[in-house]
């Protein structure tokens, strides 16, 4: 999870029943703000080309069926839930779920260090945080 569904955000409750633990992790790829104040995860075989890491957490979860399916509602149609290699800390690769954004056309400006928590904190307008994308 990069965005508001990680640990101590405000769509992190919604999970908190099903996850069993997280542990810092990246992606590669580029973050972006969309329009609406959400953050999105690009393609990166599209969009970030010549490199750029995503900053969030890996989330093991329980009932991943009941989990998955309620992100999915979640996260609607803009995005779609496509299976990446993640990199906890030490470099260990692993396979995770995340959600990218389907409409490129709706990306917005890069989210710098590709970290939504500390983008968040740092520059904090009205209705930023209350979906996680």
């Amino acid at each position: 999870m990069y965005g508001t569904f990680r640990s101590g955000e405000p769509a992190g409750a919604m999970l908190q029943p099903h996850c069993v633990s997280s542990e810092p992790a990246s992606v590669p790829g580029r973050m972006v703000l969309l329009p609406e104040g959400f953050p999105a995860l690009l393609d990166p075989k599209a969009h970030a080309p010549n490199g750029g890491t995503v900053v969030g957490e890996l989330i093991e979860l329980r009932d991943l069926a009941g989990a998955l399916a309620l992100m999915d509602a979640y996260e609607g149609e803009d995005y779609e839930r496509v299976l990446m290699q993640v990199v906890v800390e030490g470099g260990e690769k692993r396979w995770a779920w995340c959600y990218q954004l389907a409409a490129v056309h709706k990306a917005g400006d890069t989210i710098p260090g590709g970290d939504w928590v500390r983008f968040r904190r740092g520059q904090s307008p009205s209705g930023l945080g209350d979906r996680d994308r």
